[in-house]
Protein backbone atom coordinates (compact mmCIF):
# COMPACT_ATOMS: atom_id res chain seq x y z
CA UNK A 1 0.00 0.00 0.00
CA UNK A 2 1.04 3.31 -1.10
CA UNK A 3 -0.06 6.63 1.16
CA UNK A 4 0.16 10.89 0.17
CA UNK A 5 -0.57 13.32 2.69
CA UNK A 6 -1.51 16.77 1.23
CA UNK A 7 0.04 19.17 4.37
CA UNK A 8 0.74 22.47 5.54
CA UNK A 9 3.69 21.06 7.39
CA UNK A 10 7.48 20.22 6.15
CA UNK A 11 8.71 16.78 7.79
CA UNK A 12 11.31 18.73 8.96
CA UNK A 13 9.25 20.56 11.38
CA UNK A 14 8.95 17.04 13.43
CA UNK A 15 5.35 19.00 15.02
CA UNK A 16 3.60 17.19 17.45
CA UNK A 17 0.26 17.33 15.29
CA UNK A 18 -1.73 14.65 13.57
CA UNK A 19 -0.16 14.45 9.90
CA UNK A 20 3.15 13.91 11.52
CA UNK A 21 2.07 11.14 13.73
CA UNK A 22 -0.30 9.63 11.08
CA UNK A 23 2.66 9.65 8.87
CA UNK A 24 5.06 8.35 11.10
CA UNK A 25 2.83 5.31 12.01
CA UNK A 26 1.84 3.99 8.55
CA UNK A 27 5.58 4.11 8.04
CA UNK A 28 6.43 1.71 10.76
CA UNK A 29 3.35 -0.37 9.27
CA UNK A 30 5.46 -0.88 6.17
CA UNK A 31 3.21 1.60 4.20
CA UNK A 32 4.60 3.52 1.50
CA UNK A 33 4.61 6.95 2.67
CA UNK A 34 5.13 10.14 1.23
CA UNK A 35 4.62 13.42 2.87
CA UNK A 36 3.58 16.42 0.03
CA UNK A 37 4.39 19.86 1.56
CA UNK A 38 1.76 22.16 -0.41
CA UNK A 39 1.76 25.05 -1.09
CA UNK A 40 5.07 26.09 -1.72
CA UNK A 41 4.74 29.15 -3.92
CA UNK A 42 8.02 30.62 -5.57
CA UNK A 43 7.83 33.78 -4.11
CA UNK A 44 9.03 32.06 -0.70
CA UNK A 45 12.51 32.38 -2.16
CA UNK A 46 12.60 35.89 -0.46
CA UNK A 47 11.08 34.57 2.85
CA UNK A 48 13.20 33.58 6.15
CA UNK A 49 10.17 31.32 7.80
CA UNK A 50 10.59 28.09 8.96
CA UNK A 51 8.43 26.37 6.91
CA UNK A 52 9.01 28.91 4.00
CA UNK A 53 12.24 29.91 2.21
CA UNK A 54 14.87 29.32 -0.25
CA UNK A 55 16.48 26.24 1.22
CA UNK A 56 13.05 24.73 1.89
CA UNK A 57 11.80 25.40 -1.78
CA UNK A 58 15.24 23.90 -3.32
CA UNK A 59 15.74 20.78 -1.20
CA UNK A 60 11.98 20.11 -1.00
CA UNK A 61 11.80 20.24 -4.77
CA UNK A 62 14.01 17.37 -5.57
CA UNK A 63 12.50 15.26 -2.87
CA UNK A 64 14.57 14.68 0.87
CA UNK A 65 14.16 11.04 2.03
CA UNK A 66 14.05 10.46 6.07
CA UNK A 67 14.66 7.26 8.30
CA UNK A 68 11.83 6.61 10.21
CA UNK A 69 13.40 3.90 11.80
CA UNK A 70 16.23 1.02 11.05
CA UNK A 71 13.82 -0.64 8.29
CA UNK A 72 11.69 2.37 6.99
CA UNK A 73 11.95 5.57 4.88
CA UNK A 74 9.84 8.28 4.57
CA UNK A 75 10.03 10.83 1.38
CA UNK A 76 9.42 14.62 1.83
CA UNK A 77 8.75 16.41 -1.24
CA UNK A 78 6.89 19.59 -2.66
CA UNK A 79 5.65 21.33 -6.20
CA UNK A 80 6.40 24.89 -6.47
CA UNK A 81 4.05 27.15 -7.88
CA UNK A 82 2.89 30.30 -9.32
CA UNK A 83 0.31 30.99 -6.15
CA UNK A 84 -0.21 34.87 -5.23
CA UNK A 85 1.06 36.54 -1.86
CA UNK A 86 -1.55 35.82 0.50
CA UNK A 87 -1.74 40.22 0.69
CA UNK A 88 -3.02 40.28 -3.18
CA UNK A 89 -5.30 37.26 -3.41
CA UNK A 90 -8.39 39.51 -1.92
CA UNK A 91 -8.38 41.04 -5.49
CA UNK A 92 -8.23 38.29 -7.47
CA UNK A 93 -11.26 35.62 -8.31
CA UNK A 94 -11.45 32.43 -5.89
CA UNK A 95 -10.86 30.38 -9.50
CA UNK A 96 -8.38 32.12 -10.34
CA UNK A 97 -6.31 31.94 -7.16
CA UNK A 98 -6.62 28.14 -7.37
CA UNK A 99 -5.48 28.35 -10.82
CA UNK A 100 -2.72 29.99 -9.95
CA UNK A 101 -1.86 28.05 -6.90
CA UNK A 102 -1.74 25.10 -9.54
CA UNK A 103 0.71 26.54 -12.22
CA UNK A 104 4.11 26.09 -12.04
CA UNK A 105 7.34 25.88 -14.13
CA UNK A 106 7.45 22.28 -13.68
CA UNK A 107 4.26 20.29 -15.10
CA UNK A 108 2.38 18.29 -12.48
CA UNK A 109 3.04 15.13 -14.61
CA UNK A 110 6.35 15.18 -14.22
CA UNK A 111 6.14 14.95 -10.44
CA UNK A 112 3.20 13.02 -10.39
CA UNK A 113 5.39 10.37 -12.44
CA UNK A 114 8.50 10.96 -9.82
CA UNK A 115 6.62 10.64 -6.46
CA UNK A 116 2.84 9.91 -6.49
CA UNK A 117 2.62 6.75 -9.43
CA UNK A 118 0.68 3.89 -7.62
CA UNK A 119 -0.82 5.98 -4.41
CA UNK A 120 -3.45 4.00 -3.05
CA UNK A 121 -4.76 6.63 -0.93
CA UNK A 122 -4.33 10.27 -0.96
CA UNK A 123 -5.10 12.22 2.83
CA UNK A 124 -5.77 15.97 2.34
CA UNK A 125 -5.10 18.29 5.45
CA UNK A 126 -7.39 21.55 5.46
CA UNK A 127 -4.95 24.18 4.41
CA UNK A 128 -3.97 25.25 0.66
CA UNK A 129 -3.81 21.09 0.26
CA UNK A 130 -7.37 21.60 -0.82
CA UNK A 131 -6.64 23.68 -4.33
CA UNK A 132 -5.04 19.96 -5.23
CA UNK A 133 -7.68 17.38 -5.33
CA UNK A 134 -8.93 18.02 -8.83
CA UNK A 135 -5.61 17.50 -10.35
CA UNK A 136 -4.96 14.50 -8.00
CA UNK A 137 -8.61 13.31 -8.39
CA UNK A 138 -8.27 13.53 -12.39
CA UNK A 139 -4.97 11.74 -12.48
CA UNK A 140 -5.75 9.05 -9.93
CA UNK A 141 -9.59 8.60 -10.25
CA UNK A 142 -9.22 4.87 -8.39
CA UNK A 143 -6.74 6.62 -5.51
CA UNK A 144 -9.13 6.55 -2.10
CA UNK A 145 -9.25 10.53 -1.03
CA UNK A 146 -9.30 11.40 2.58
CA UNK A 147 -10.02 14.78 3.61
CA UNK A 148 -8.79 15.56 7.49
CA UNK A 149 -10.22 18.77 8.20
CA UNK A 150 -8.72 19.77 11.73
CA UNK A 151 -9.92 23.51 11.16
CA UNK A 152 -12.92 23.49 8.93
CA UNK A 153 -12.32 26.22 6.30
CA UNK A 154 -15.89 27.08 5.77
CA UNK A 155 -16.06 28.59 9.25
CA UNK A 156 -13.45 31.22 7.54
CA UNK A 157 -14.47 35.03 7.30
CA UNK A 158 -11.54 35.42 5.06
CA UNK A 159 -10.05 33.85 2.12
CA UNK A 160 -13.01 32.75 0.18
CA UNK A 161 -10.49 30.98 -2.42
CA UNK A 162 -9.73 28.11 0.68
CA UNK A 163 -14.11 28.05 1.05
CA UNK A 164 -14.33 27.26 -2.32
CA UNK A 165 -11.54 24.87 -2.60
CA UNK A 166 -12.95 22.98 0.94
CA UNK A 167 -16.34 22.62 -0.95
CA UNK A 168 -14.78 21.14 -3.79
CA UNK A 169 -12.53 18.61 -1.66
CA UNK A 170 -15.54 17.85 0.39
CA UNK A 171 -17.77 17.00 -2.74
CA UNK A 172 -14.58 14.27 -4.48
CA UNK A 173 -13.76 12.62 -0.70
CA UNK A 174 -14.65 9.44 -0.33
CA UNK A 175 -14.18 9.62 3.55
CA UNK A 176 -14.14 13.29 5.75
CA UNK A 177 -12.37 12.77 8.86
CA UNK A 178 -13.57 15.45 11.13
CA UNK A 179 -11.71 16.11 14.76
CA UNK A 180 -15.09 16.67 16.91
CA UNK A 181 -18.83 16.19 16.07
CA UNK A 182 -18.95 20.30 16.40
CA UNK A 183 -16.85 20.51 13.24
CA UNK A 184 -19.42 17.12 11.48
CA UNK A 185 -22.53 19.31 12.55
CA UNK A 186 -21.17 22.43 10.71
CA UNK A 187 -20.13 20.88 7.41
CA UNK A 188 -23.54 18.69 7.31
CA UNK A 189 -25.38 21.87 8.10
CA UNK A 190 -23.65 24.43 6.03
CA UNK A 191 -22.82 22.22 3.06
CA UNK A 192 -25.65 19.59 2.65
CA UNK A 193 -24.50 18.52 -1.07
CA UNK A 194 -22.05 15.56 0.92
CA UNK A 195 -23.77 12.68 1.70
CA UNK A 196 -23.68 11.90 5.79
CA UNK A 197 -22.35 8.61 5.43
CA UNK A 198 -18.64 9.32 4.46
CA UNK A 199 -18.17 11.38 7.98
CA UNK A 200 -16.48 9.99 10.43
CA UNK A 201 -15.29 11.78 14.12
CA UNK A 202 -11.93 10.54 15.54
CA UNK A 203 -10.37 13.12 17.86
CA UNK A 204 -7.14 15.04 18.02
CA UNK A 205 -4.56 13.33 20.41
CA UNK A 206 -1.52 13.83 22.39
CA UNK A 207 1.83 11.67 22.95
CA UNK A 208 0.01 10.30 26.74
CA UNK A 209 2.91 8.85 28.18
CA UNK A 210 5.21 11.48 27.59
CA UNK A 211 3.25 14.27 29.67
CA UNK A 212 2.57 12.02 32.88
CA UNK A 213 6.25 11.19 33.63
CA UNK A 214 8.46 13.49 35.83
CA UNK A 215 11.68 15.73 34.29
CA UNK A 216 14.35 17.49 35.32
CA UNK A 217 13.67 21.36 34.76
CA UNK A 218 15.27 22.76 31.75
CA UNK A 219 18.24 24.72 32.14
CA UNK A 220 16.92 27.85 30.32
CA UNK A 221 13.01 27.89 32.06
CA UNK A 222 13.34 30.41 35.14
CA UNK A 223 13.11 29.28 38.39
CA UNK A 224 10.07 29.77 40.76
CA UNK A 225 6.84 29.79 39.91
CA UNK A 226 5.93 29.56 36.28
CA UNK A 227 2.71 30.26 34.09
CA UNK A 228 3.58 28.92 31.08
CA UNK A 229 2.08 29.71 27.16
CA UNK A 230 3.56 27.36 24.30
CA UNK A 231 2.12 27.29 21.24
CA UNK A 232 2.51 28.90 17.84
CA UNK A 233 -1.31 30.58 18.23
CA UNK A 234 -0.92 34.54 18.66
CA UNK A 235 -0.37 35.65 22.25
CA UNK A 236 -2.68 38.93 23.47
CA UNK A 237 -0.19 41.00 25.76
CA UNK A 238 -1.84 43.27 27.17
CA UNK A 239 -3.80 40.61 29.60
CA UNK A 240 -0.23 38.94 30.54
CA UNK A 241 1.53 42.38 31.17
CA UNK A 242 -1.88 43.07 33.77
CA UNK A 243 -1.40 39.57 35.20
CA UNK A 244 2.04 39.93 35.57
CA UNK A 245 1.90 43.36 37.37
CA UNK A 246 -0.71 41.98 39.57
CA UNK A 247 1.76 39.05 40.11
CA UNK A 248 4.90 39.96 40.56
CA UNK A 249 5.99 37.02 42.42
CA UNK A 250 4.71 34.59 39.58
CA UNK A 251 7.31 33.96 35.96
CA UNK A 252 4.94 34.58 33.29
CA UNK A 253 7.17 32.21 30.61
CA UNK A 254 5.76 32.56 26.89
CA UNK A 255 7.36 29.94 23.85
CA UNK A 256 6.48 30.89 20.87
CA UNK A 257 8.21 30.45 17.29
CA UNK A 258 5.02 33.06 15.44
CA UNK A 259 6.59 36.03 15.11
CA UNK A 260 5.20 38.92 17.58
CA UNK A 261 4.73 42.75 17.66
CA UNK A 262 7.81 44.54 18.05
CA UNK A 263 6.02 46.76 20.62
CA UNK A 264 4.74 44.40 22.44
CA UNK A 265 8.20 42.83 23.03
CA UNK A 266 9.54 46.32 24.08
CA UNK A 267 6.64 46.65 26.57
CA UNK A 268 7.87 43.36 28.07
CA UNK A 269 11.18 44.43 28.93
CA UNK A 270 10.49 46.07 31.79
CA UNK A 271 8.60 43.81 33.64
CA UNK A 272 11.31 41.41 35.17
CA UNK A 273 8.86 38.53 35.68
CA UNK A 274 7.87 37.94 32.21
CA UNK A 275 9.94 35.81 29.62
CA UNK A 276 9.83 35.41 25.70
CA UNK A 277 10.99 32.45 24.19
CA UNK A 278 11.03 32.08 20.19
CA UNK A 279 10.35 28.34 20.25
CA UNK A 280 11.73 25.44 21.56
CA UNK A 281 12.50 21.62 19.96
CA UNK A 282 9.50 19.77 20.10
CA UNK A 283 10.73 17.30 22.23
CA UNK A 284 11.52 19.48 24.82
CA UNK A 285 7.83 20.34 25.39
CA UNK A 286 6.66 17.91 27.70
CA UNK A 287 9.93 19.08 30.21
CA UNK A 288 8.50 22.20 30.12
CA UNK A 289 4.78 22.04 30.77
CA UNK A 290 5.14 19.21 33.15
CA UNK A 291 7.99 21.53 34.97
CA UNK A 292 5.45 24.58 35.25
CA UNK A 293 2.70 25.24 37.83
CA UNK A 294 0.17 26.61 35.53
CA UNK A 295 -0.80 26.50 31.91
CA UNK A 296 -2.27 30.17 30.26
CA UNK A 297 -3.70 30.80 26.97
CA UNK A 298 -4.04 34.62 26.31
CA UNK A 299 -5.54 34.72 22.96
CA UNK A 300 -6.71 38.13 21.22
CA UNK A 301 -9.96 39.04 20.99
CA UNK A 302 -9.53 39.72 17.49
CA UNK A 303 -8.50 36.40 16.40
CA UNK A 304 -10.78 34.93 14.02
CA UNK A 305 -9.69 31.12 14.96
CA UNK A 306 -11.39 31.21 17.89
CA UNK A 307 -14.49 32.47 16.85
CA UNK A 308 -14.96 29.66 15.13
CA UNK A 309 -18.44 27.56 15.95
CA UNK A 310 -16.13 24.08 15.32
CA UNK A 311 -13.26 25.15 17.28
CA UNK A 312 -12.72 22.84 20.01
CA UNK A 313 -9.86 21.92 22.14
CA UNK A 314 -6.50 21.58 20.82
CA UNK A 315 -3.67 18.63 21.26
CA UNK A 316 -1.60 21.46 23.44
CA UNK A 317 -4.89 21.22 25.77
CA UNK A 318 -4.64 17.62 26.01
CA UNK A 319 -0.85 17.58 26.73
CA UNK A 320 -1.57 20.10 29.57
CA UNK A 321 -4.36 18.09 30.54
CA UNK A 322 -1.94 14.60 31.00
CA UNK A 323 0.53 16.52 33.12
CA UNK A 324 -2.57 17.59 35.74
CA UNK A 325 -1.85 21.26 34.88
CA UNK A 326 -4.77 23.73 35.43
CA UNK A 327 -5.17 25.58 32.24
CA UNK A 328 -6.46 29.33 32.35
CA UNK A 329 -7.79 30.53 29.15
CA UNK A 330 -7.94 34.13 28.20
CA UNK A 331 -11.12 34.74 25.54
CA UNK A 332 -11.12 31.45 24.51
CA UNK A 333 -14.51 30.09 22.82
CA UNK A 334 -16.97 28.87 25.39
CA UNK A 335 -16.77 25.36 23.93
CA UNK A 336 -12.95 25.21 26.42
CA UNK A 337 -15.18 25.18 29.61
CA UNK A 338 -17.00 22.21 28.58
CA UNK A 339 -13.65 20.55 29.46
CA UNK A 340 -12.96 21.85 32.40
CA UNK A 341 -10.27 24.57 31.27
CA UNK A 342 -10.73 28.36 33.33
CA UNK A 343 -12.14 30.25 30.48
CA UNK A 344 -12.09 34.21 31.36
CA UNK A 345 -13.37 37.27 29.52
CA UNK A 346 -11.21 40.00 31.08
CA UNK A 347 -7.60 41.22 32.78
CA UNK A 348 -8.92 40.68 36.23
CA UNK A 349 -10.30 37.41 36.16
CA UNK A 350 -7.42 35.69 34.07
CA UNK A 351 -4.81 37.04 36.81
CA UNK A 352 -7.21 36.28 39.47
CA UNK A 353 -7.57 32.60 37.86
CA UNK A 354 -4.09 32.57 37.45
CA UNK A 355 -3.19 33.24 41.32
CA UNK A 356 -6.07 31.14 42.55
CA UNK A 357 -5.11 27.83 40.21
CA UNK A 358 -1.44 28.05 40.36
CA UNK A 359 0.24 25.21 41.71
CA UNK A 360 -2.17 23.26 42.42
CA UNK A 361 -3.50 19.71 40.77
CA UNK A 362 -6.40 19.50 38.09
CA UNK A 363 -8.32 16.69 37.34
CA UNK A 364 -10.32 16.20 34.25
CA UNK A 365 -13.25 14.21 33.62
CA UNK A 366 -11.44 12.69 29.99
CA UNK A 367 -10.40 9.55 29.23
CA UNK A 368 -7.02 10.59 27.90
CA UNK A 369 -6.14 6.97 26.84
CA UNK A 370 -8.49 7.73 23.92
CA UNK A 371 -6.41 10.68 23.36
CA UNK A 372 -2.97 8.86 23.05
CA UNK A 373 -1.83 8.98 19.48
CA UNK A 374 -1.37 5.19 19.11
CA UNK A 375 -4.85 4.73 19.72
CA UNK A 376 -5.96 7.85 17.72
CA UNK A 377 -3.68 6.67 14.57
CA UNK A 378 -5.04 2.61 14.68
CA UNK A 379 -8.83 4.35 14.46
CA UNK A 380 -7.78 6.20 11.82
CA UNK A 381 -6.20 3.65 9.56
CA UNK A 382 -9.06 1.10 10.60
CA UNK A 383 -11.13 3.45 9.01
CA UNK A 384 -8.84 4.34 5.74
CA UNK A 385 -8.11 0.53 5.44
CA UNK A 386 -11.78 -0.80 5.00
CA UNK A 387 -12.08 1.75 2.63
CA UNK A 388 -9.77 0.76 0.45
CA UNK A 389 -11.10 -2.90 1.00
CA UNK A 390 -14.09 -1.78 0.08
CA UNK A 391 -12.93 -0.28 -3.45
Amino acid sequence: MKIVYVTYHNWETKRHGGFHQFADYSCRQGIETVFFSFSRPYYIVFKHEERENKEVLLKLSKGIEYNIDSEHKLINITWPTFAIPGFFRDYFSDKFNIYMMTKSLTPFGTVAKKWLEGTDCFVFESCDAVCLVDKIKERYPNSLIVYRPSDPMLDRRKESYLIYGEKVMLEKSDLVICVNERGKKFYLESYPNVDESVYRVIDNGVALNDFVNDYTRPSTMPKGRTALFVGASPIDWDSVIFAASKLPDINFVLVSPADQPKKSLQDIQSYENIYYIPGIPPKEVAAWMTNADIIIQPIPEKTERYKKKTLSITAQNYKAMAAGKYIVSYMGPQSFSDYGIISTYNHEDFANSIAKHIGKKAQYDLNLEEKNWDYICSQFFKEIQQKVNER
